[in-house]
């Protein structure tokens, strides 16, 4: 490192301007994992819903084997039941 440069500008920053605690490389990790646990909030909420149930939306674990979809329930969810097409909303 060069005078005047700091450890901190190796390290990724956020849309605030803190440090992400990631290295820097081409993928930004840090707006990454942010975009990720928004995408996990919103699919637990739509899950949730149609199964009936509460999940918290920080889950990160996949149903377990009790919990059965009807084909209604599949459809709702945007999966054709027969090739396991999923279609993106």
């Amino acid at each position: 490192m060069k005078t005047g440069e700091s450890v901190v500008d190796l390290y990724e920053v956020d849309e605030k301007g803190f440090t992400t605690g990631y290295l820097i490389r081409k993928l930004n990790y840090g707006l990454f994992y942010k975009n990720y646990d928004n995408e996990l909030r919103r699919i637990n909420s739509v899950v949730g819903d149609v199964i009936g149930k509460i999940i918290e939306p920080d889950n990160r674990v996949a149903p377990d084997d009790e919990t059965i979809l009807s084909k209604d329930k599949l459809r709702k969810l945007g999966i054709d039941y027969l090739s396991g097409d999923v279609s993106v909303r």
